[in-house]
């Protein structure tokens, strides 16, 4: 008994690697993926990239200009607020507030709305 060889066809893939091989031809949503990529690992690692406590205040710091005006220094990349905190810090530590309840706000209001939407 001899067994019959399935010949398929190579356009019949799952539907998923399909969507995938089309999002990866269109350039500016792999642009797009790198830079929301960019921001998520900057949140994840932001107490390693992050040069200064965002919430230390240094009175003695304030208001110092960034590296690109000519009394800015690399102590302090994009320069102090009014209370001397480090803004390129803040920034950083921002990010954190943004993936989370962004992301995760579906998974919390599930199971309020699941079962109201099922009463509906």
């Amino acid at each position: 008994m001899t067994e019959a060889k399935i010949h398929k066809n190579p356009l019949d893939r799952h539907p998923l690697i399909e969507q995938m091989s089309q999002l990866w031809r269109n350039k500016t949503a792999v642009a797009g993926m790198l830079i929301v990529l960019f921001f998520v690992f900057a949140a994840i690692f932001a107490p390693l990239l992050s040069p200064h406590d965002p919430v230390e205040i240094s009175l003695y710091d304030q208001l110092k200009p960034p590296i690109w005006h000519e009394k800015g220094t690399w102590k302090n990349i994009l320069g102090t607020d009014d209370l001397g905190r480090d803004i390129l810090s803040r920034l950083i530590y921002g990010l954190l507030s943004w993936p989370f309840p962004t992301y995760c706000w579906p998974l919390w209001s599930w199971p309020f709305w699941d079962p109201v939407s099922r009463i509906a």
